[in-house]
């Protein structure tokens, strides 16, 4: 009985340690990638003598040539950094620059994780999500593919109301809407905001996203009145966390406002689509796709 309980003290000795290294290595790559992360936006600085009009796209592109020239990075450290830099090209709206960060991530994850890991998952959604916003170069069968690759993933070694499966649930949603697969992106979203809810709470701007989510899907559908009640729920959250100039709140304006213009109520929705419009040219500049996208429900509302 001593020898048994000997073994089974020394396999929970090396179970133990097993884990604290593992947690020591992530725990030095996510130092090593804040480094990175860190001397990145000290290049935008101006009291290190850059210029004050520095873009966000000009730091991105030195960090992006910074790392390429790297040859004593550790490979999941580059593939954490690419990821990082790929996803906020992306955000922003500059999608050729993102998808080479973003596939030598999912590279080198595949190449140096088992084949479940969650950061495999969300180098599988980061470059699905490429695929699928990447307008007339996108490819929405291949963003499907690779969604439904990271979602199968999270679903199998995350806890059932994790946020990331919450990412997973709203991307593949988000797909299904732009089929016209209506009643299939709602239940996806519905399914998103209950996780949102029970993990992150009201007050978080994911909920709000979430929230945004739905209520787009449920205008298609004419049900208007959960919509507006959803949206108006939206919109307080984003304000009372991020202010009022801000993206997501510029967001949850837009859509209120069509909502309220699909109810007849054009005065009021048309004054909260133009100040959206402000919000989304300061805090996304006028390039960007949702600017474009604003403009052209302005345009379809005044004729």
């Amino acid at each position: 009985v001593t020898a048994a309980l000997s073994i089974v003290a020394a396999v929970g000795f090396f179970a133990e340690q097993k884990q604290r290294r593992k947690a020591n290595l992530e725990a030095s790559e996510k130092e090593k990638i804040n480094d990175f992360t860190q001397d990145m936006l000290s290049s935008a600085d101006p009291e290190q003598g850059n210029p004050r009009d520095l873009l966000v796209r000009d730091v991105l592109q030195k960090a992006a040539h910074k790392i390429d020239r790297e040859t004593n990075l550790e490979p999941l450290v580059e593939a954490g950094i690419r990821s990082t830099i790929g996803s906020t090209f992306r955000s922003l709206g500059i999608y050729p620059e993102a998808k080479p960060q973003l596939e030598k991530a999912l590279a080198i994850r595949k190449a140096e994780l088992p084949a479940d890991h969650p950061d495999v998952a969300t180098a599988l959604f980061n470059l699905g999500a490429w695929h699928h916003v990447n307008g007339d170069k996108g490819d929405k069968e291949r963003a499907d593919k690779l969604y439904g690759e990271a979602l199968e993933i999270r679903r199998s070694v995350l806890p059932p109301q994790h946020p990331a499966l919450a990412y997973s649930l709203t991307f593949l949603g988000a797909l299904r809407a732009d089929d016209g697969k209506i009643t299939e992106a709602e239940s996806l979203y519905r399914d998103a905001l209950a996780i949102r809810r029970a993990a992150l709470g009201n007050n978080h701007i994911d909920t709000a996203a979430s929230l945004n989510n739905l209520a787009t899907v449920l205008m298609y559908q004419q049900k208007h009145k959960e919509a507006e009640q959803l949206l108006r729920e939206a919109l307080q959250t984003a304000r009372s966390i991020r202010g009022e100039d801000d993206a997501y709140v510029a967001r949850g304006m837009s859509n209120l406002g069509t909502c309220l213009m699909q109810e007849g109520r054009f005065k009021e929705g048309f004054e909260l689509l133009e100040a959206s419009l402000v919000i989304k040219r300061k805090t996304q500049g006028p390039d960007h796709p949702y600017v474009a996208k604003t403009l052209q429900r302005l345009a379809s509302y005044k004729h």
